[in-house]
C-alpha cells in the first residue's frame, strides 16, 4: 500500500469536444520543495469571460524571477490580492523564472490559482511533470 504517492487525474477538455485524461505522478522523484520546474514554452489557461481570468505564462531569462502583468477592471481595488495569489501559486509550483500575463474579469482566488496551475502544467515539459 502506497501512502506517500499522490496521483492526480487531470482532465483537459478543449472547445472542440476533444477529451484527454492524463495521470500525473506528483511525488515520483521527490517533494515539491526539493525540485524546481522550468517553463519550457508559452501556454495559457482560462477565458476572458465574467468571473474568470486568462493566464498566459512564458519562459523568462534565468535569474530574472517572477514578472507579473495584470489587466483588470478591478485592478485598483484588488490588484495586490490578485498579484499575491499569482505569486503564491508560482511559489507553490516551485517556479523561479517566469513571465505571467493575467487578464482578469473578476475571478476569485481559487479560480486564479486553478488557471495558473493548468497554465504551468501546459508550459513545462511532460518529463518534468512526470518526475514531480
Amino acid at each position: 500500500m502506497e501512502t506517500d504517492r499522490a496521483v492526480v487525474s487531470l482532465g483537459l477538455i478543449a472547445r472542440n469536444n476533444w477529451n484527454m485524461e492524463r495521470k500525473i505522478d506528483l511525488c515520483k522523484l521527490g517533494s515539491w520543495e526539493e525540485r524546481y520546474m522550468k517553463i519550457e514554452k508559452a501556454a495559457q489557461a482560462g477565458t476572458v469571460e465574467s468571473n474568470d481570468i486568462m493566464i498566459s505564462v512564458s519562459p523568462a531569462e534565468p535569474g530574472s524571477g517572477c514578472n507579473v502583468t495584470i489587466v483588470s477592471p478591478v485592478l485598483k481595488q484588488y490588484g495586490r490580492q490578485i498579484k499575491a495569489a499569482i505569486e503564491a501559486g508560482v511559489k507553490e509550483n516551485g517556479i523561479e523564472d517566469i513571465i505571467i500575463h493575467a487578464n482578469d474579469k473578476g475571478a476569485l482566488d481559487c479560480t486564479i490559482k486553478a488557471r495558473l496551475n493548468v497554465a504551468i502544467l501546459r508550459a513545462v515539459s511532460e518529463e518534468e511533470v512526470m518526475t514531480r
